[in-house]
């Protein structure tokens, strides 16, 4: 499943956390994918070194997941 801009659901909040626990953001994990939640995908994505499309497919998860030194805590 490929998360993007405009959906909402459980994924989304765990997209979310993942955001905020592992890259320091402070979004709201209200399970809305919108333009916060788009902007800290794309950034995450940019300091990984993939394609800053701002939707979270299988290489974004892993980055959530499991965060470049240089980019998360």
């Amino acid at each position: 499943m490929i998360l993007a801009k405009g959906m909402v659901g459980t994924n989304v909040a765990q997209v979310q956390c993942l955001l905020n626990h592992n890259y320091d953001y402070n979004l709201a994990e209200d399970g809305k994918f919108g333009a916060d939640t788009e902007a800290g995908v794309k950034a995450i994505q940019r300091c990984s070194g993939i394609t800053a499309d701002g939707k979270v497919g299988p290489a974004t998860w892993n980055y959530l997941d499991y965060p470049k030194p240089a980019c998360g805590h």
